[in-house]
């Protein structure tokens, strides 16, 4: 019974999403909007009660797994100059990209901006700033740091 759900989600997303790949796992609870921005590979899951704003536009790649409660933005506001009311400030949308193989822990908060490198770990409740990532990073902190590169198989 649990593969006819599984199935009709992805047939339901295939029809909302921009794309959606093959096996792609969206658990339940999520807050998404503007799904049409929203790209997702093969073999990728986005965890129980995460919440997605799209509106600069979201691409996640194959084989990205995501925890429970991730938050990603990709928009704000900026910040004015004195003189200026802040509620006045401008909104600025920046797409997200996630690479291939990357695996985001319960609770991480992406914002506005981020492009977080291939074969990326990024440890629970990590806050990850708008710039980019290398690959084969562990992610950690707020703001997220390189804690230390993925070591090879040979090491």
């Amino acid at each position: 019974m649990d593969r006819i759900y599984r199935r009709m989600r992805e047939e339901i997303t295939r029809k909302i999403f921009a794309f959606v790949g093959n096996d792609v796992v969206i658990r339940p609870k999520l807050k998404i909007s503007y799904l049409n921005k929203v790209s997702i590979g093969s073999r990728s899951s986005i965890g129980d009660r995460s919440m997605i704003v799209a509106s600069g536009g979201l691409l996640i790649g194959d084989d990205v797994m995501m925890g429970p409660e991730v938050m990603i933005f990709t928009q704000n506001h900026e910040i004015p100059p004195l003189g200026k009311k802040i509620i006045d400030g401008e909104i600025v949308t920046k797409k997200v990209v996630i690479e291939d193989d990357v695996w985001i822990g319960a609770r991480v908060i992406i914002l506005p901006g981020a492009v977080i490198g291939k074969g990326t770990v990024i440890a629970a409740g990590t806050v990850v700033p708008g710039k980019v990532y290398p690959d084969n990073v562990v992610l950690g902190g707020n703001p997220a740091k390189i804690i230390k590169y993925r070591n090879s198989l040979n090491n």
